[in-house]
């Protein structure tokens, strides 16, 4: 059994909510990510997969768990008060290190947590940027034009942080931007380490208000100036485009149809801006409703997994880890323990 933080510390508690909201994401939609929607209903019948699948008697969680843990890491380690470049380059170093024990380049130390060496299908973009460099990529020249969701997925710790929102975007910007240079690439990340930030803050707070706030947070980051590469017009440009889903999104949470049929018009959740937008819907339509705000998000033809990782990370900042254990088996949850553990130490 979990030995969660108790009700009188709330606040970490919420932490470890979010964590394990974004793992049990992860690891429901991992055994079906590249599975086609046809084929996810045809092995698991019409509500799709409401289980984990257990291998070795847990149930597995891919890099996108694993990256969010080595944020916490991160935080835990350096905290946030130094200069933002330096914090992104100690995080950049702690997923190299990662990357590398993944291609087998370095031994893991002997205290590294065991599940961070599992082969769990890591990105692309994310293994060429922390095996073939030595230091972060950054927004004043980006080494590529990636906008995919390996960003975003990893980003949910930076909201734990009790600092000024709008640091935060700028926080959750960079640790995205070290791999991901396309602006679609780090936004998204922005406007979800802030909701995670005023749903652990404020758990009063409504998902799509939350969302709100973050949208005009990072609106303010971006039009104030402060780092000139994000005023460019085309990072303004794209910055449009992303509102405009994500406000497409909260439009069809809220005025519902066929789960599914509301997921596709929003994308398949591969690329960043995408994966945040079916986060949001699920989220607000089933606020009240975990399991199935994770269900939604995973069983679809698209990237289950973060998918329902980021929706498991925002929606878990504001439910309690208890309603959690109702709906999923988190005592066979691989990661469970660790990221439980490493809250503690924030």
């Amino acid at each position: 059994m979990l030995n969660l933080p108790s009700t009188n510390d709330p606040l970490r508690r919420r932490f470890a909510a979010c964590l394990l909201g974004g793992a049990i994401g992860d690891a429901l939609g991992f055994p079906i990510e590249f599975l086609s929607t046809d084929q996810i209903l045809e092995r698991h019948g019409s509500d799709g997969l409401r289980e984990f699948i257990p291998e070795g008697g847990l149930a597995r969680v891919s890099d996108d768990t694993q990256m969010t843990y080595l944020t916490l890491l991160s935080l835990v380690r350096h905290g946030h008060d130094q200069d933002p470049l330096t914090f992104q380059k100690e995080l950049f170093d702690i997923y190299r290190e990662w990357g590398r024990i993944q291609r087998r380049s370095i031994p893991a130390p002997p205290d590294y947590p065991v599940f961070l060496t599992k082969l769990r299908s890591p990105g692309f973009t994310c293994m060429k940027n922390l095996t073939y460099y030595a230091l972060p990529s950054s927004l004043e020249r980006p080494r590529n034009d990636s906008k995919g969701c390996g960003g975003i997925m990893r980003v949910a710790p930076i909201g734990f942080l009790d600092i000024g929102p709008e640091k935060v975007a700028l926080l959750a910007i960079l640790a995205s931007s070290c791999t991901h240079g396309h602006p679609l690439g780090y936004l998204p990340s922005a406007v979800q380490a802030c909701a995670v930030q005023r749903l652990v803050f404020h758990p009063e707070t409504s998902v799509r208000d939350a969302v709100g706030d973050a949208v005009e947070t990072v609106g303010r980051l971006l039009r104030s100036g402060g780092h000139p590469e994000l005023s460019r017009d085309r990072v303004l440009e794209e910055w449009g485009l992303l509102v405009a889903l994500l406000e497409k999104a909260v439009c069809l949470a809220e005025n519902p149809s066929d789960v599914r049929t509301d997921i596709e018009k929003l994308g398949q959740g591969w690329v960043a801006e995408e994966t945040l937008a079916i986060a949001v819907y699920c989220s607000i339509r089933f606020e009240n409703d975990f399991r199935s705000a994770i269900c939604s998000s995973a069983n679809f033809s698209g990237d289950s997994d973060s998918c329902a990782a980021v929706t498991g990370n925002l929606l878990g900042a504001k439910t309690d880890p208890d309603v959690m254990a109702r709906a999923f088996d988190v005592d066979i949850l691989e990661s469970a323990d660790e990221l439980v553990s490493l809250v503690k130490m924030l």
